[in-house]
């Protein structure tokens, strides 16, 4: 029985880790995607450098040795880099009511989540309030230009946030079954939406 759940346990670590490998990949593919096909700007400048640090995230997680720190600051730096693309884009005043909806549901969740967070409350206070802040930059942009691509960035970055999370309390709190596959995935779908809404914005504005 014992020697069935070692297998067990070693099998579900291997496939893990060999989807892992989609992330990097995913990332630096958009990255290629993003400096092929949008016009130089800043929110192209923006977007790339956020794929990117993803991109050395995901690779450093691949490694043996342990770096989870150093791959989570490079993950919220990743996603202030994203946010700037969607700021950068931002030619009105900011609507008010926006952030105190999105942190106020944020408190909510967090609350909710709290008796599960143990020692993950520090860094996932941190990522929480990173992502909100994606959410609330896209948001922001979409209820300026009111249009489907904007839209799209909208979906993309909550997608974007849930993996994130998703991800931390899969790897660091309790595992979810197929966890990695449904965080790569989810991450993947995140990225893309984010990278098409914003190649097809800046192609309409400055193509």
């Amino acid at each position: 029985m014992k020697q069935s759940n070692l297998i067990d346990i070693t099998t579900s670590n291997a496939s893990d880790r060999a989807v892992s490998f989609f992330r990097p990949i995913a990332a630096l593919l958009l990255c290629a995607a993003i400096w092929l096909t949008v016009p130089f700007s800043e929110p192209s400048l923006w977007l790339l450098v956020g794929m990117g640090a993803f991109g050395v995230s995901d690779l450093l997680r691949t490694s043996t040795s342990p770096t989870f720190k150093l791959s989570f600051l490079i993950d919220l730096f990743a996603v202030v880099a994203i946010s700037g693309t969607f700021w950068s884009q931002l030619e009105s005043d900011i609507i008010w009511w926006l952030p105190a909806f999105l942190f106020a549901a944020g408190v909510i969740v967090f609350l909710l989540l709290l008796p599960q967070l143990d020692k993950l409350l520090g860094p996932i206070s941190v990522l929480g309030m990173v992502l909100v802040q994606l959410l609330w930059a896209s948001g922001e942009v979409w209820l300026t230009q009111m249009s489907l691509v904007s839209l799209l960035g909208v979906v993309g970055c909550l997608i974007l946030l849930m993996s994130q999370m998703t991800f931390v309390l899969h790897h660091f709190k309790s595992p979810i079954r197929n966890g990695e596959a449904w965080c790569s995935a989810s991450y993947f779908i995140g990225l893309f939406f984010i990278s098409i809404s914003t190649i097809i914005a800046l192609n309409q504005l400055l193509g």
